[in-house]
């Protein structure tokens, strides 16, 4: 990607989020991850959302989610469940979306994210899992 940008189109789409990789790159020696969303684009602007999460040592993401937002849903922090069997499927436990009423459970299977309701963690079973 040596040469000026005069619009964007789809094929410098894919080194605009590599380069912006690149330069984010430098958060994550101060301790923080960092994501970059969808790109949506026109010829003369690019809109993306980056997030940037504090690396907790020892901690997950995900329990950092539930032990934030577990009270919520009238769960205790100790009843945190990182892998469950819901449905005839393995979940992994990703975050709660408190804007969703009905579905606010975000589980991870297959590589897919899935939005559960609350039901499905009150009677699921914990597996344990370790994780690699």
């Amino acid at each position: 990607m040596g040469t000026k940008v005069k619009e964007f189109n789809r094929g410098n789409i894919s080194d605009m989020r590599e380069a912006l990789n690149i330069a984010l790159k430098t958060f994550e020696a101060i301790g923080i991850t960092v994501e970059v969303g969808p790109i949506r684009y026109n010829t003369d602007e690019l809109h993306t959302k980056i997030t940037l999460a504090v690396k907790r040592e020892g901690q997950s993401n995900a329990k950092g989610a539930w032990d934030r937002d577990c009270s919520y849903f009238g769960f205790k922090p100790a009843e945190f469940k990182e892998t469950f069997s819901a449905n005839g499927r393995v979940f992994t436990f990703v975050r709660f979306d408190t804007k969703k009423y009905r579905y606010p459970v975000i589980a991870a299977c297959g590589g897919k994210q899935y939005k559960l309701s609350i039901g499905v963690l009150q009677h699921s079973q914990p597996l344990s899992i370790t994780k690699r």
